[in-house]
């Protein structure tokens, strides 16, 4: 149970930096061959502008993935939090169903985003269609 629990959790940790560092550097190749194709054709003089407007482009994509990643953690604490304090009853007293609400909770939950990931389409680009 544990290799199998460790295994997803691997994935889960190396597989959306992956993703990541794969489109930074598809971009940042595409940013590249600009300035080649500026260089070639003696138009160079504004590329030192583009450069510091790009700068920090990963770190805002790795910090838009970690605000992705926690904001539905905390949102499923205070959620959880407010049907505990709503439902939980004291100590051994029998008819506590306050877990059970929590998971139905989450459950929905799961079902909603599984259906707006069902219904996402992927943007094709117009470096992608000239890669092609």
């Amino acid at each position: 149970m544990v290799a199998i629990v460790g295994t997803s959790w691997s994935l889960s940790l190396w597989a959306p930096f992956a993703l990541i560092s794969a489109e930074i550097s598809k971009r940042d190749e595409a940013r590249r061959s600009k300035h080649r194709k500026r260089l070639l054709s003696g138009d160079a003089d504004d590329f030192y502008d583009m450069e510091d407007h790009e700068e920090n482009r990963a770190g805002i994509i790795l910090g838009l993935h970690n605000v992705a990643v926690s904001a539905p953690q905390v949102i499923a604490t205070l959620v959880s939090s407010a049907v505990f304090r709503a439902l939980q009853k004291p100590r051994n007293v029998p008819g506590d169903t306050s877990v059970a609400w929590t998971l139905r909770l989450g459950g929905i939950a799961v079902l909603v985003a599984a259906f707006f990931t069902w219904r996402m389409k992927e943007s094709v680009s117009e470096d992608d269609d000239e890669e092609d």
